[in-house]
């Protein structure tokens, strides 16, 4: 993922058409250990060193005195391509026969290695990216590997040696397939049109907005780090594959996060501004600064983003019509009797034993259960905290983090769960990386410090 300003209407890619373009070939390197073979008798040096070698880097010779009139596609490379000199690429046969050999070490060294896969082709990545743009004689390199991992006398077993043609199969391939493009600034585009339509207003969607806003995928699946290269390589996204995976991470947004959830965790607190909030963004949907309008266009991409949202909202605004007016009744009976179940709770598990509560006067004492039942739970949990009832409760009731945070639900009626009672708990540390604007009680720490010494 990297970072940009979704909002920011400029494409933030300069793209650059690069079939013309030269990147001189450079010299490869052997992994330690590898040295040049020499002929036994007469000393010669590589690649004069045996037959075999000799009549390779000849053929190799012969091939580039005549470049780039050896073939149709390198005379019309270098017609084409006004930087282009001969020049640049003076030592190509001598280069050539060493990173073969480079190779044949590198793979028998390695070949028995647990990561030997990953490691030799990283290394066969390597060799191709020092052949520069365009990469000439990289054909005869590949050529060369492709024999031997088909050579039936190759002491590498055949198992590996097929993994291997697959990889050279496809470095070949692209050699002579004019593969399409992916163009970033397309794909900006089709981010920043799925960033506008989805509604990052709500309330209960707030906390996402900052984490998706400076962040594009680039990479469909994972990045990989070539050892030999230091570059980090990864299958670009397609359109197509982008917004399949945009539509995957809306669907797992809207199952994650929605008006069923927020009942279930005590956080459905004002279902008619809800509701007036999901009709408003239904209808920017349409006609909004990002609407689809009223012209039919099912060729746009961004359809399928607004035909979810559109289920969505509809989804949203039954339920609330269905579970308002329950709602609503329940909601009286936890009014009236919140007080009540909270000092039931107290007293049964002796809050008012407690060291800094039991040093009060009884009309202060009085005073501390009024601040408790006048305000809301996250108030409450900060407070117990400061007090020291928290670690007296999963102490001497509740044994286990999970239990005391089920417990504690029960004195607020709030989820069965105890999520949002830990939620809670949890801002209070310092390192706490739960969502801070969906659990407060750090808010109230300074607070009930100044309540509690007024009440001394």
């Amino acid at each position: 993922m990297k970072s940009f300003d979704i909002k920011d209407p400029v494409k933030p890619f300069i793209e650059l058409d690069i079939r013309h373009l030269i990147i001189p070939p450079q010299e490869a390197k052997p992994i330690p250990g590898f040295e040049f073979p020499k002929h036994k008798e007469t000393g010669a040096t590589f690649p004069h060193c045996c037959n075999m070698h000799t009549t390779f880097y000849n053929n190799i010779t012969d091939w580039f005195r005549t470049f780039p009139n050896c073939c149709t596609g390198h005379r019309k490379m270098a017609k084409q391509n006004r930087s282009y000199n001969k020049i640049i690429y003076a030592g190509t046969p001598a280069r050539i026969a060493k990173q073969c050999a480079y190779t044949d070490y590198h793979i028998n060294k390695q070949i028995n290695n647990e990561d030997w896969f990953e490691d030799i082709t990283e290394y066969i990545e390597y060799n191709v990216l020092c052949f520069g743009k365009p990469a000439i004689g990289l054909h005869i390199y590949l050529d060369y590997l492709q024999s031997n991992f088909e050579s039936e006398k190759s002491n590498i077993p055949k198992w590996k040696r097929k993994q291997l043609l697959q990889v050279i199969g496809r470095y070949l391939n692209n050699e002579n397939v004019n593969i399409e493009q992916t163009s970033l600034n397309d794909l900006f585009e089709i981010y920043q049109r799925w960033f506008k339509i989805f509604p990052f207003e709500l309330d209960y969607f707030k906390h996402l907005k900052p984490r998706y806003e400076k962040t594009l995928p680039m990479f469909n699946g994972q990045v990989t780090i070539n050892r030999y290269t230091g570059l980090a390589s990864g299958k670009m996204h397609t359109k197509e594959s982008l917004i399949k995976l945009l539509l995957e991470r809306t669907n797992n947004i809207l199952m994650h996060i929605n008006t069923a959830v927020l009942l279930d965790y005590g956080e459905l607190k004002n279902p008619d501004k809800l509701k007036l909030d999901l009709i408003i963004q239904e209808r920017k949907l349409k006609v909004g600064e990002n609407g689809s309008g009223y012209i039919k266009n099912p060729i746009k991409d961004d359809q399928q983003f607004r035909d979810i949202l559109k289920e969505w909202y509809s989804d949203e605004k039954r339920f609330l019509d269905e579970i308002t007016p329950l709602l609503s009744k329940a909601t009286e009976v936890v009014i009236k009797s919140k007080s009540e179940i909270l000092k039931e709770h107290l007293t049964r598990h002796k809050f008012l034993e407690l060291p800094k509560v039991k040093v009060l006067s009884n009309d202060s004492k009085q005073k501390l259960l009024r601040l408790l039942t006048d305000n809301e739970m996250p108030y409450c949990i900060a407070m117990f905290e400061y007090l020291e009832f928290l670690q007296f409760l999963e102490k001497e009731y509740y044994k286990t983090k999970d239990k005391l945070h089920r417990g504690l639900s029960e004195f607020f009626d709030v989820d069965k769960s105890g999520r949002s009672i830990k939620g809670n708990i949890s801002v209070l540390l310092a390192y706490s990386k739960e969502d801070k604007t969906r659990y407060t009680a750090h808010k109230y720490q300074e607070t009930v410090i100044k309540d509690y010494e007024k009440l001394k």
